[in-house]
């Protein structure tokens, strides 16, 4: 059913317990890549870049054009442009939570379409969300995902309201709504609605040493995606994690206060083990060694491979650098937002 025979659309106090039934229908029970979901809005994508030429084609000698096929040809490119996007997102997205009916949070989009009708608006979107965090809390992935699913759940629409042979006024009215809502994803900056949605970070804003709400966005991406790395590492909940991270600094002292020392300086309260070098310092000396024999039998010469292990050392300890250097990612260096330190500090002066 498309959104052109569906209701209008629920008032705002019914969105929200919308929402929240709809994840209540979810059931998972697999992680899962989305290709399929790319695929299929790829095939969605084809089956209107068809419609649309040949639409032009009928009516390329004049006449009266409908009004649903005239949303068609005026608003396409729309559909092209924001379909790629979605697809290179979703294409490479992984381990997504799923059920026998698809990708959770394909069905959820697919949900928020049927219930906002032609009112979708970000803080529509937001109420409707809400509502299904109450039951099912979104992880990290899936936030990144919502916008692109949602693109691609409207551009499905679209291809099964063009697949028909004959519009009437009805199928112009969901052709107005569709591409409104696509030409709304597309021309408004959500990066705050995704915030308010993310619930890792509306608790780690509440950070007790007070330090995370003046990070740097990169370095807030960072404390988030190190929780997201624990959480698959022990395989829990994202959410619950960071409500156990929030607990420890919460009952803690001085620098421990800082969520960051439970992520990073003692991960979840349990201490790190600590990296002596020893394996560098074994390879390093068993290289050399070997390499000083090798020469030695090269040149048939007892004592040119007494006479050359401090160069080859050097030169062994030069690659050896280099290679790890290629190879391992840089530490990463938290950094307060500059705006926020110093709006903090003008608070505590005044």
């Amino acid at each position: 059913m498309t959104l052109g025979s569906a209701q209008a659309g629920f008032e705002d106090e019914e969105l929200l317990l919308y929402g929240e039934n709809s994840a209540r229908l979810l059931s998972i029970t697999r992680l899962s890549s989305g290709k399929r979901a790319a695929k299929e809005l790829r095939s969605d994508l084809k089956a209107l870049k068809c419609r649309c030429a040949q639409l032009a084609r009928e009516y390329s000698g004049g006449g009266t054009i409908p009004p649903a096929c005239e949303w068609l040809l005026d608003n396409h490119y729309l559909a092209a442009r924001e379909g790629a996007q979605a697809y290179e997102d979703i294409n490479s997205a992984r381990r997504l939570p799923s059920g026998a009916e698809g990708i959770a949070i394909e069905q959820l989009c697919r949900g928020l379409l049927r219930s906002a009708g032609s009112k979708i608006t970000p803080a529509r979107i937001a109420l409707f969300f809400e509502g299904c965090q109450s039951v099912y809390v979104l992880s990290r992935r899936e936030l990144y995902l919502l916008l692109p699913m949602l693109r691609a759940v409207i551009i499905a629409e679209l291809a099964e309201l063009y697949s028909a042979g004959e519009y009437d006024n009805g199928d112009a009215i969901a052709a107005e709504r569709l591409f409104s809502a696509l030409r709304l994803l597309s021309s408004n900056d959500l990066s705050e609605l995704l915030d308010k949605l993310d619930r890792t970070e509306q608790l780690f804003l509440t950070d007790p040493a007070g330090v995370y709400p003046l990070m740097s966005e990169k370095t807030r991406a960072h404390y988030k995606q190190e929780l997201e790395r624990l959480a698959k590492k022990r395989n829990v909940n994202e959410h619950h994690l960071a409500e156990h991270v929030l607990r420890l600094s919460r009952t803690s002292n001085g620098a421990e206060r800082h969520i960051g020392h439970f992520l990073f300086t003692q991960p979840l309260g349990e201490k790190p083990k600590k990296r002596s070098g020893a394996a560098y310092i074994a390879v390093l000396l068993t290289l050399t060694v070997l390499s000083c024999i090798l020469a030695g039998v090269a040149v048939k010469s007892f004592w040119a491979a007494l006479l050359i292990p401090l160069p080859v050392y050097e030169t062994i300890k030069t690659l050896l650098d280099t290679l790890l250097l290629r190879i391992t990612p840089p530490a990463h260096i938290p950094r307060m937002e500059l705006r926020r330190a110093y709006r903090s500090k003008d608070a505590r002066s005044a």
